[in-house]
């Protein structure tokens, strides 16, 4: 029962990722609040979580999860919400073993802990409006550069990158 519940949290976190900007470097995937996450450690945390929870996240999609993480964390906090290494731990490998996966050396990467630690808090934040709002407002605050091939953000919400040789049609204007 709880595995479905954090398959389910995935997606809908990514799908409330508010981004913005573009990337500032070569190689650079985003800035969130200064921290610089590179665009291979973004698609390694990518593939990991993939692996781990049995998704289909884009780069893009892990990006705003691994950014709505701090907020998620302090708004659990505030209510008084902690997991243990244990706890997170725990979380992820039975999602690996569910999901048929081992990582390499036998250690999840640092921010897959990071993502999973965000994982097992959030339910009882989803639960609290006030915690929401936290979190909502926390992440509205945030200073986002994003790498414009992951997405843009316009009027608060994440677009997908459309590439430049898609066009609008036309629309036929009869007079």
């Amino acid at each position: 029962m709880a595995l479905k519940a954090h398959r389910a949290i995935l997606p809908a976190l990514a799908a409330a990722a508010l981004l913005a900007g573009c990337g500032s470097s070569p190689g650079t995937a985003a800035v969130i609040d200064g921290e610089r996450m590179t665009e291979d450690e973004a698609q390694e945390l990518t593939a990991e979580l993939n692996a781990v929870f049995g998704q289909e996240l884009t780069v893009a999609d892990t990006i705003a999860i691994y950014a709505q993480t701090g907020p998620i964390l302090d708004a659990a906090e505030s209510l008084g919400v902690s997991a243990s290494e244990a706890q997170v731990e725990d979380l992820l490998a039975q999602q690996a073993e569910t999901n048929g996966y081992t990582p390499e050396d036998g250690q999840f990467l640092e921010d897959t802990v990071y993502v999973g630690r965000g994982q097992v808090v959030s339910q009882p934040v989803q639960q609290d409006p006030d915690a929401l709002a936290q979190v909502g407002e926390a992440i509205g605050e945030m200073e986002i550069d994003l790498n414009p091939r992951y997405g843009t953000v316009e009027s608060g919400g994440f677009i997908p990158p459309q590439p430049d040789w898609l066009v609008e049609p036309v629309q036929d204007q009869q007079g």
